[in-house]
């Protein structure tokens, strides 16, 4: 993987019609930059990118915004491992959950009529494993301390899942607020799932990392059996996720007592 540091190549900007001088910015697992107003990242799948910009890219933004991907000159979407979208207006809001939530309800309804993507099946990274621990789909095999919180929720869990379909599922920290239009998403982790265990996966984004209140949560996301139980996924599959990070030992420990409180909290509220 290339690092931002290291910079996009100038024969690769060119292949793109750009001369601008490329900058780091924040995000996009450290392999973004900018240059010329739009953001490349260099990693994504092939086939993930091309259809990102050729399916995902032309649904009706209603109620949210999405960047436009650049093709290369000879109409490539990807070139070396290199591909460019857009960049959008706006500043993380880590304290708007209502906002949040409700542009990733938005994006799942203009993406309802898409089928499930091929190269979903495929990906291998942690937080594919770590969405595949939390839908039952591989054994719960994690570091105890990280078992000793997941297994719990598993448990817990009582409800057949919901109807899947196409969802955003890092919504918290991809989601751009600007005054006067509709938030903007960017980084777009799309799984295959009921949506509203992606919209569970931002409330407890907030609930763990942002503040917001039980009471927050209960209000925006639902207090419902079947709320709780897309909760108690979301803070397994954020947990799993920790297992193929290669996290250091006082790194590890300081994430899971983050978690601690809100798993116990979903928990209280399972079993009551």
């Amino acid at each position: 993987m290339i690092e931002a540091e290291q910079g996009i190549p100038r024969e690769i900007l060119a292949l793109f019609g750009l001369k601008e001088s490329p900058k780091a910015i924040e995000g996009g697992q450290g392999r973004s930059l900018m240059a010329g107003g739009y953001v490349f990242k260099h990693g994504v799948d092939p086939q993930e990118a091309i259809w990102l910009a050729e399916e995902v890219a032309r649904v009706p933004q209603n109620g949210f915004r999405l960047p436009t991907p650049l093709r290369a000159l000879d109409g490539r979407w990807t070139v070396e491992g290199w591909s460019a979208w857009s960049w959008i207006a706006g500043t993380h809001h880590r304290k708007n959950l209502s906002a949040t939530l409700g542009a990733g309800r938005a994006f799942h309804h203009a993406l309802a009529a898409l089928p499930r993507p091929t190269w979903r099946d495929k990906m291998v990274d942690p937080w594919t494993m770590g969405d595949r621990i939390a839908w039952g789909e591989v054994p719960l095999d994690l570091d105890p301390r990280i078992l000793a919180l997941c297994e719990p929720l598993m448990r817990a869990l009582r409800l057949k899942p919901g109807r899947p379909g196409l969802c955003h599922c890092d919504l918290a920290g991809n989601t751009l607020l600007h005054e006067g239009s509709a938030p903007g998403l960017i980084d777009l982790c799309l799984y295959w799932r009921p949506p509203d265990f992606a919209l569970a996966v931002a409330a407890v984004d907030f609930l763990d990392w942002y503040r917001a209140t039980p009471a927050m949560v209960t209000a925006e996301f639902g207090g419902t059996r079947e709320a709780f139980e897309h909760l108690a996924r979301a803070q397994v599959y954020r947990l799993a996720t920790y297992q193929g990070l290669g996290l250091e030992e006082e790194d590890l420990m300081s994430k899971l007592q983050v978690h601690e409180p809100g798993v116990r909290w979903v928990l209280k509220e399972l079993k009551s």
